[in-house]
């Protein structure tokens, strides 16, 4: 991908607009290419998720240098919109990483319309829940403002498809449901081939599942489970699970647990197997002939999350359990 790219910077003149732009996108993609895993928090790996959160930014105030040698609504902005708001968006994922492995995710809904970051301020300081939140904030919103523009300028641009996803899922984030369903919406209609279609009808079902309608946001994971995309299998099957429980009856979602207990095997998705766990109860407490298996898969689930207390709780009701002779 490099050797495509430094190709075309070539195609212009060392001080012309667009080779510096074409610098910029070399040196930051470059970084991105060689940069390590994803760091973990925990454990020693503030220090690495804070140097990873460092060259990003120093990597988004590059493109932004390439940016601004470009004059509004040149097609050679794209490209680099697209790549400033993939930099923000893994600034804002790592940090809110970090809030969550801390129990304080949620404690401050994070607010999309703060103004646009300075992603070059100092890096030393203490690395603390308030500063990474503050960092997820800010990251999301260079993200939202680069996707934005090219909504508004490119919006047929390679790569836009994602770029009305992640839109809608910032929506959501900053409760704006109303533009939440738009994104959702014009996702689906201006790229109905689009490997984020299940995505987006997520976001029309969990807009639907947030107001209480459950019978309508079980239409909807449905459609998005039709399209068999392991991607959303689990989360699609666990909210399909609990809207039928609590619409109808928690005997009525028997058969979706089945499948999700299947499901979450395939991928670690913390969110998921708590709301898992949570559905493996309600189904449980509804049928006792069932309960014993189902309960087991709630001990297997639990192991899976890797939380001591959840463990613990999770094996204390499986000793519970009316008839279940085996303790996993």
């Amino acid at each position: 991908m490099l050797d495509s790219m430094a190709l075309g910077c070539r195609a212009a003149s060392i001080h012309s607009p667009s080779s510096v732009a074409c610098a910029a996108v070399l040196i930051a993609a470059a970084c991105a290419a060689t940069r390590t895993p994803r760091a973990r928090t925990g454990a020693g790996g503030d220090f690495e998720s804070e140097q990873m959160i460092t060259q990003e930014r120093v990597d988004a105030e590059r493109l932004r240098a390439g940016l601004r040698e470009l004059p509004p609504r040149d097609a050679r902005r794209a490209n680099l919109l697209l790549q400033l708001a993939k930099v923000c968006e893994a600034v804002g994922n790592r940090a809110l990483e970090f809030v969550v492995a801390r129990r304080h995710a949620g404690a401050t809904p994070l607010d999309g319309e703060r103004a646009a970051p300075n992603l070059a301020r100092e890096t030393a300081r203490p690395v603390t829940t308030e500063v990474r939140r503050t960092d997820a904030v800010d990251a999301f919103e260079c993200t939202r403002a680069a996707l934005v523009e090219i909504e508004r300028d490119f919006p047929d641009a390679p790569g836009s498809d994602r770029a009305y996803w992640t839109l809608g899922v910032l929506a959501r984030r900053r409760g704006d449901i109303s533009e939440q369903r738009r994104y959702a919406l014009e996702l689906i209609r201006r790229f109905p081939a689009t490997r984020w279609r299940p995505d987006a009808y997520l976001l029309f079902a969990d807009f639907f599942y947030e107001q209480g309608a459950r019978r309508e946001a079980g239409e909807f994971y449905e459609r998005a489970l039709s399209l068999g995309d392991a991607r959303v299998e689990a989360y699609a099957l666990v909210r399909l699970g609990l809207s039928v429980a609590a619409e109808y009856s928690p005997s009525a979602a028997s058969a979706i647990v089945d499948r999700l207990i299947v499901a979450v095997r395939a991928r670690r998705q913390p969110a998921v197997l708590r709301e898992a766990i949570t559905l493996v109860h309600t189904t449980s407490d509804a049928d006792a002939t069932r309960a014993c298996d189902w309960q087991r898969a709630a001990v297997a689930m639990a192991d899976q999350l890797g939380d001591p207390s959840i463990v613990r709780r999770e094996r204390s009701r499986l000793a519970a359990t009316t008839h279940c002779s085996a303790i996993l």
